[in-house]
């Protein structure tokens, strides 16, 4: 059986997404990343339109297998801090999961992070996403606040599922984001 090196930052994708299910809801910042240098690159990763019949991800978690290509919908959250500060990564929620925003809870800080909802549901509606370089490592450069991407927002990430995926933590290699426009 041919092992592949699993990159520190990977593990750390598995690692987070393992440990989200222990975090509540904590003040933390909230500001975007102003854009810089690293726009032009992370310009590359979105797409100008929606990739078709994509799953949910719930249903990415049951039907997808190590190696399968990935079209999933969800929103930016599930965690205190769903984005990986300095890597393009974050953390990806079910849109049925009802962030506190949608619960009438105007109080909460960090409605995205989901904090009303059963630590051990939440967990399973959840998956991480990350772009990876040629050789595998994850991209150093910040996502948030790219092209208005932000907490809670939908989108549809493109891709194909790690080798290091599990039915426990679904990690998605992706290679495009669209980012679904605001209706009301």
């Amino acid at each position: 059986m041919k092992r592949h090196k699993t990159s520190p930052l990977l593990q750390l994708s598995a690692s987070l997404a393992a440990c989200l299910a222990l975090v509540a809801c904590a003040p933390s910042e909230t500001e975007t990343t102003e854009p810089s240098a690293s726009s032009a690159a992370a310009a590359q990763l979105f797409l100008e339109s929606a990739p078709s019949a994509p799953l949910s991800v719930m249903e990415a978690r049951v039907q997808l297998a190590p190696g399968d290509t990935a079209i999933v919908a969800g929103q930016i959250g599930g965690t205190a801090q769903p984005f990986v500060a300095g890597y393009a990564a974050f953390v990806l929620a079910d849109t049925e999961v009802m962030f506190c925003n949608e619960t009438g809870d105007d109080q909460c800080p960090t409605p995205w992070d989901a904090c009303c909802v059963d630590p051990d549901k939440l967990s399973t509606q959840r998956a991480s996403v990350q772009f990876d370089d040629a050789q595998g490592q994850v991209l150093a450069l910040d996502l948030k606040g790219q092209q208005g991407l932000k907490e809670l927002s939908h989108v549809i990430v493109t891709g194909h599922v790690a080798e290091t995926s599990t039915p426990e933590n679904l990690i998605i290699l992706a290679d495009g984001l669209y980012i679904e426009p605001l209706t009301k």
